[in-house]
């Protein structure tokens, strides 16, 4: 369809209406990216889709999605600096743990909705990785000793060199009161 007609149809206004429904930045993306097709099959396929989520919803029992959120900044800047704060880490495992939820809740139903179902393949299972960034991060969002040897062997060797700073400020003090 040429610019003219999707205008006329108001193309660009349902499509930003649809986009404000999604619950993640990735999804708005892929929606801002859409456009008319005439393949019947592609058509026919997306329809089959749409009719199972709306069925998904009708049963309350839609994809888990809000724990999704976008990435790939934080995975850009590993790539880049080869270092995340804990905070970030922990958003990247909350993501991946969210994941492996939309990827459970697709699987349960396949019964109803098989092509939503199908789905499910495509959603990689990184729990895993998710579960080892979260044993490496303790509660106060530090990294915890046991995360790498390095680390470990660094606050072993700040530990003592604070007792020894603790012990000659101990003997100064000690020195003055004589």
């Amino acid at each position: 369809m040429d610019e003219h007609t999707l205008r006329l149809l108001g193309f660009d206004k349902i499509r930003d209406l649809v986009a404000r429904y999604s619950p993640s930045e990735l999804g708005r993306e892929r929606i801002a990216g859409l456009g008319p097709t005439t393949d019947r099959e592609a058509i026919e396929s997306a329809q089959q889709l749409v009719a199972e989520m709306v069925h998904a919803l009708s049963v309350d029992k839609s994809p888990v999605l809000n724990e999704l959120k976008d990435i790939r900044p934080l995975i850009r800047r590993a790539r880049a600096e080869a270092t995340l704060s804990a905070e970030n880490l922990r958003e990247i495992s909350a993501t991946l743990h969210g994941l492996k939820y939309l990827r459970d809740s697709l699987i349960t139903l396949a019964s109803h909705c098989p092509t939503l179902a199908i789905r499910s393949t495509l959603v990689h299972d990184f729990t895993r990785l998710a579960f080892d960034i979260d044993a490496r991060i303790d509660n106060r969002g530090k990294g915890v000793d046991s995360a790498s040897r390095e680390l470990g062997r660094l606050r072993h060797e700040m530990e003592k060199l604070d007792n020894r700073v603790r012990a000659l400020i101990d003997r100064l003090l000690r020195k003055e009161a004589i």
